[in-house]
């Protein structure tokens, strides 16, 4: 499948007040993710590494302890298995890369 819309994908909550749509290929999981004004992502870490860029609004990023304003165009890289969270301290929109495919996701 070349081309996804993931815009019009049916999305899954995958913290409180955070959803998603995934495309998924072999190696590599795609999310568009939409995070409501105050949603948290709580400290994890994972096996894949994570590229985040947000497109609309702001999010508080914190990866391995350092924490920053990501606002639009800026990116984020997370390193496997780094610890990271995330506060939305505005409504957002932000597309994430993960490498391994995100079986967890499928």
């Amino acid at each position: 499948m070349a081309f996804i819309n993931l815009a019009q994908q049916k999305t899954k909550e995958i913290w409180p007040n955070v959803h998603a749509s995934f495309g998924h290929s072999e190696k590599i999981t795609m999310a568009r993710i939409t995070l409501e004004k105050g949603a948290l992502v709580a400290e994890h870490k994972h096996i894949h590494e994570q590229w985040s860029v947000v497109l609309e609004g702001e999010l508080e990023f914190t990866v391995s302890g350092e924490t920053q304003l990501i606002t639009p165009g800026m990116v984020v890289y997370i390193p496997s298995n780094e610890l990271h969270s995330v506060k939305a301290v505005t409504q957002c929109l932000a597309m994430d890369v993960f490498s391994p495919a995100r079986e967890d996701f499928k």
